[in-house]
């Protein structure tokens, strides 16, 4: 007598694996995963940009300052790069020629004798807005 064997017909008969609607639902959200990480990416690249020219700006006023201040400053008789009143203006040698350079000479707020506040701009245009970065110094004749 050979022992009988007993086949569970509901174990073969089972599905296993994933349905159609399993897999495409998985693909969907990992789709709109990668759409949210793409647009990330591209926003930082955008924002990295920015600085970058918020960085170059701030890098040529602190240049411009340190010509001025290179500059001798006689309060009796100021250089026309002193005079109260004189708006001067330098084209940085940008390639691009995005950025320009000002700086305004005026009498200060603070009660400082034989000095004047100078004021650099350094403007540019970024996506067709107007950006500025101001730096304001006191000039001196002992500086």
């Amino acid at each position: 007598m050979t022992p009988e064997i007993s086949i569970n017909k509901n174990y073969f008969s089972s599905e296993k694996g994933f349905t159609l609607i399993e897999v495409v639902t998985a693909l969907a959200i990992f789709s709109i995963g990668l759409l949210a990480i793409a647009s990330i990416q591209v926003r930082t690249t955008c924002e990295n940009a920015k600085s970058r020219f918020a960085t170059e700006a701030a890098a040529m006023a602190q240049d411009q300052v340190e010509r001025l201040l290179l500059l001798p400053y006689d309060p009796t008789a100021p250089s026309p790069e002193f005079s109260n009143g004189n708006n001067g203006t330098r084209a940085y040698s940008d390639p691009t020629g995005r950025y320009t350079i000002d700086w305004t000479v005026s009498p200060p707020d603070t009660p400082i004798n034989n000095a004047v506040t100078v004021t650099v701009s350094v403007n540019w245009n970024a996506n067709g807005s107007q950006k500025n970065y101001r730096v304001e110094f006191i000039k001196t004749n002992e500086s």
